[in-house]
């Protein structure tokens, strides 16, 4: 992925987390992350693996192709 697509992805992380009104505390804990590593997507200061997304996927509720790709609903795009 390149940088710019890290940069929408990470937005789309945190939109998705925000619509939920969760805190990155409990997005990291309903995917099974570290806060710091939340933190860090969001930031941008972590580019993720594409493991890491599928649990921050699974954990907002998203699946397949819509995982963070910005479709008509919630996605994060992984494939």
């Amino acid at each position: 992925m390149s940088s710019t697509d890290l940069s929408g992805l990470r937005e789309r992380i945190r939109d998705l987390r925000e619509g939920l009104g969760w805190s990155q505390r409990e997005l990291a804990r309903r995917s099974g992350l570290s806060a710091s590593t939340v933190r860090r997507i969001e930031d941008g200061t972590l580019d993720p693996l594409i493991a890491t997304l599928d649990r921050v996927a699974k954990a907002l509720g998203v699946e397949g192709s819509y995982r963070i790709s910005g479709a008509s609903h919630a996605s994060l795009v992984i494939d």
